[in-house]
């Protein structure tokens, strides 16, 4: 265990690390306690959702301060942090399949639900998900994606040394690439992290002021929005009186976005992903270049054009090029299909994948005729933030669903992971219990 945290996070800042452990966890649960109301007071104010993971060891040693959290099940979601705080991508399948059996077990028996899961340092393997998946877990949070706001060049030695350790441990997938949106693994639910987290902006590279915090957190927030992604900060709960001002300000800059951001727990995020798949268009070609869009199935969902040539009354959907249809039915002119074309030969997960996000997509012998055509032999989910910019600067008429409920463009979801309550709990991690 000692030699896993070196390796996470360098002799130096180990030992920084500690220290700070020891300043902001106590011997009792008294200043933690304090830590988790402070957050969940925070995120009732700005009506934010808040997903903790917590071990369930940890969960059975504090039932009463958890369940207290849970007073609230308006705001707070507990999901599942391993058994015990180890790191989950070094164990073999079956000690996998055991760690996660042993933990479901604790939580059902003392009656708190759950239906996600984060690995502890946020390190996860395949062989992971797949157990995950046959646990019947809906989703996972564990992989990450790194917005592009740290300026590496501009940081000393030592935050740079920091930062690369912390990178090369986490393996987050630069933004660049990687779309901050959930997507399936099998039937379990993958809900990306936002990186810079908390881990990385106080510990690595010694970050104090809420002004520096928020800007960092706003900047990507703000690219994030401007993809129409999901942002995912991660803000440990013994952290939170560093970071309350800063995170503050930022939810005073998504509060002034109103209605554009949707604001969920991860589980809220796993249900409608999963509801929205029940949500249809049936495009329909009618006469003089004329197509007629309707959709069907669950109400939170919205239809969005655009479109010249739109001959339906709509609202302009939050600054987008698009247009909400209030009566989920439009009609537009059009030359060509107004969606998305896929070739035959694409790779298989391709259409289900854009359908997830609410394109209409058209495979086979009427793809070629669409306003976008992809012809992907290969594709990836975690990487196609190329692709779904390249699907957006598409000229000419498109159809979809959002792929927010109701007028969201963007979502924003807090979380925190409940590493330890007091000190002790600290100490017991080092012999695996």
């Amino acid at each position: 265990m000692l030699s896993h945290l070196i390796r996470s996070k360098g002799p130096l800042d180990l030992f920084r690390r500690l220290r700070a452990i020891a300043d902001r966890v106590g011997l009792t649960p008294g200043p933690m306690r304090r830590a988790l109301n402070g957050y969940v007071r925070l995120a009732r104010r700005y009506a934010v959702r808040v997903t903790l993971p917590v071990p369930a060891v940890i969960l059975k040693r504090y039932p009463a301060i958890l369940r207290e959290l849970l007073g609230d099940g308006e705001i707070v979601e507990l999901a599942l942090h391993g058994q015990r705080h180890v790191d989950h991508s070094l164990l073999p399948t079956a000690q996998l399949s055991a760690e996660i059996a042993q933990a479901t077990h604790t939580f059902a028996a003392l009656g708190i639900p759950f239906v996600g899961f984060r690995a502890p340092y946020l390190r996860w393997s395949a062989d992971l998900l797949t157990a995950l998946d046959a646990a019947g877990l809906a989703y996972d949070s564990s992989q990450s994606v790194l917005w592009p706001v740290v300026d590496a060049a501009a940081l000393d030695p030592a935050q740079r040394a920091a930062l690369n350790t912390l990178l090369a441990f986490d393996r987050p997938r630069p933004a660049e690439v990687a779309p901050a949106l959930p997507f399936w693994v099998d039937g379990l639910l993958e809900i990306p992290v936002s990186f810079p987290d908390d881990e990385m902006l106080v510990e690595r590279l010694r970050l104090r002021s809420p002004e520096q915090l928020a800007a960092y957190w706003i900047a990507a927030f703000d690219a994030c929005h401007a993809r129409g992604e999901l942002f995912v900060l991660q803000l440990h709960p013994e952290r939170f009186e560093l970071c309350a001002d800063a995170v503050e300000t930022l939810l005073r800059h998504v509060q002034a976005l109103g209605s554009a951001v949707w604001r969920p727990s991860l589980r809220d995020v796993s249900d409608w992903w999963r509801e929205k798949r029940a949500l249809t268009v049936r495009l329909t070609p009618l006469s003089d270049g004329r197509w007629a869009a309707v959709a069907q199935g669950p109400a939170r969902g919205v239809l969005l054009a655009r479109s010249a040539g739109l001959e339906t009354p709509g609202i302009p959907h939050q600054g987008r090029a698009y247009q909400r249809m209030p009566e989920r039915r439009c009609v537009l002119r059009s030359d060509r299909r107004p969606c998305v074309g896929v070739s035959a030969r694409s790779a298989r997960e391709l259409a289900p994948f854009l359908s997830d996000l609410g394109y209409v997509v058209e495979v086979g012998d009427a793809a070629e005729s669409c306003t976008v055509y992809l012809d992907r032999p290969t594709f990836a989910a975690e990487a196609s933030a190329p692709l779904l910019a390249e699907i957006e600067a598409a000229a000419g008429p498109l159809v979809r669903l959002n792929p927010w409920p109701d007028a969201a463009v963007s979502a924003l979801a807090l979380s925190g992971d409940i590493d330890a309550i007091t000190l002790w709990d600290y100490g017991w991690r080092l012999f695996g219990a």
